[in-house]
């Protein structure tokens, strides 16, 4: 069972303000067992503390540690509620002291403990140690290894220093004592000369005007990215509104610094309420794309003025061994998606928007037929570039 209750002396390490009511334990104990990062059985519980921070997090130990302890009395003190968590706690300590797998199938095995060494472990959104496919395989082994009750012990590498001795300027760059590449895997354009970019990364957001249509009017929509693979989605659904849309007022926002999404009061990087607004509006559609979970925009944006508004997309754990475009259509984060979303949540563009939808549908279509029978994504896909829209 993976768990993360105690210290390496036994010792609790809850620290919550809290903790002195009674009951607060077994929510403890259940919250800081990690079995519930692929067993939802405890789900309605944390729901019920605090059902928005819940769904924005789904991290059963940020919603202990946020809850007030007025709320922890009320709902413990509710015998169907207490009910729940005596008998899931029940089932959880049973199902920890069953024989699993192992033990039957090797009651013999001298293996005592095994040692698992990563980087770093994809056990859940809500746990961000990890960044890629290494995290994913790790924490997929060591789930499974949990539930067929093989010894197995997880240890995370931290190094203190990092690889390298670096350090973040004050231009959001990457600067190393050493030298380093940082390259993807595939070719990528460059959207800004040195100087912009050395500009909008000190800003750590800002409006790309070259490619947005709004300078002399509100726009309709806002355009949001962040991340390599979402911004050219992003800029590729932007040239289509704009070549088939013309009528359109498109605004785009690229952010580097996601920190400059929280509130001022949250992160000294935090935009004010004002400057916010400003770039995002008050009251119009923002389609975000973000290379990793989207709820960590809504996260960091949830206390926003427009936050209703926002509509993120980005990594739905859906993959596979196809083309680099296919991934993004996947998970719902590239341009025809992304086109089809503004669509929906603009009405003015009437007939115009539903026929250019069904073409894009079309092009799904094509797209499909076309990766499975030549094995790389469309011509019109792999060689895109930016141009500024024929209206």
């Amino acid at each position: 069972m993976i768990t993360g209750t105690q210290t390496l002396s036994g010792k609790p390490i809850y620290g919550q303000s809290s903790a002195d009511v009674e009951g607060f334990d077994s929510l403890a104990e259940l919250a800081l067992d990690l079995h519930w990062s692929w067993n939802h059985a405890t789900d309605e519980v944390w729901r019920q503390l605090d059902p928005a921070l819940w769904k924005f997090t789904q991290n059963p130990w940020v919603v202990l540690q946020t809850v007030s302890k007025d709320k922890l009395k009320a709902v413990l003190a509710n015998p169907a509620f207490r009910k729940n968590i005596d008998d899931l706690l029940q089932s959880k300590r049973q199902a920890a002291e069953a024989p699993a797998w192992f033990q039957k199938n090797h009651p013999q095995s001298p293996l005592k403990c095994v040692a698992y060494f990563s980087m770093e472990y994809m056990l859940s959104e809500a746990l961000p140690i990890y960044s890629g496919g290494l995290g994913n395989v790790a924490g997929d082994q060591l789930k499974a290894a949990s539930d067929l009750g093989v010894p197995v012990v997880g240890v995370g590498l931290l190094y203190q220093q990092g690889y390298f001795r670096q350090v973040m300027d004050m231009d959001h760059f990457l600067r190393s004592r050493h030298y380093v590449v940082i390259a993807g895997k595939h070719p990528s354009p460059q959207w800004l000369t040195m100087d912009a970019a050395v500009k909008h990364c000190t800003e750590g957001i800002g409006i790309w005007q070259w490619a947005s249509n709004d300078q002399n009017a509100t726009p309709d929509v806002v355009m949001a990215c962040c991340g390599d693979v979402p911004t050219l989605e992003t800029l590729a659904a932007v040239s289509i509104l704009r070549e088939h849309l013309p009528e359109l007022k498109i605004r785009v926002v690229n952010v580097v610094d996601l920190m400059r999404l929280q509130p001022q009061t949250e992160h000294p990087h935090g935009l004010s309420d004002t400057d916010f607004d400003e770039l995002f509006t008050k009251d119009k559609p923002v389609i975000f794309a973000f290379h990793a979970y989207p709820w960590l925009i809504h996260r960091l944006t949830y206390r926003r003025t427009n936050h209703d508004n926002f509509h993120v997309r980005g990594y739905k754990e859906e993959g596979t061994i196809t083309t680099p475009f296919d991934m993004t259509v996947l998970n719902d984060l590239d341009r025809l998606h992304l086109v089809m979303d503004t669509i929906d949540r603009l009405p003015q563009t009437g007939d115009k928007g539903i026929y250019l939808k069904q073409q894009l549908e079309d092009k799904l279509i094509e797209h499909k037929q076309y990766i499975d029978k030549n094995g790389q994504d469309l011509p019109e896909i792999r060689n895109w570039k930016w141009q500024v829209p024929k209206l």
